[in-house]
């Protein structure tokens, strides 16, 4: 998608902080679908995790999943590695 947006390829690492440079964010998500989920929050912190192992029946609502089971630990309070983590689940549950 980088390079659709900025003519070049950037690793997800890169992508992310451009994002959050250009756009002015505390942080930065970055689903991968199987591969799991990166993130990019304040002062550099930085969270990888890997996709769950399901048998996918459909993947719609999978990043809606993500996103909802995110923001609830957010709201809670929760680290960067937690929300992932929860979010992560969540998605895979719904594929």
């Amino acid at each position: 998608i980088s390079k659709m947006l900025w003519g070049r390829e950037l690793s997800v690492q890169e992508f992310a902080s451009e994002v959050m440079s250009r756009y002015e964010l505390r942080g930065c998500l970055v689903t991968l679908a199987a591969d799991g989920v990166y993130a990019l929050g304040e002062g550099g912190s930085e969270t990888r995790l890997p996709g769950h192992d399901v048998q996918v029946a459909d993947t719609i609502g999978s990043g809606d999943a993500f996103t909802a089971g995110f923001a609830y630990q957010l709201l809670k309070g929760q680290p960067l590695a937690e929300c992932c983590n929860y979010g992560n689940r969540l998605g895979a549950l719904v594929a």
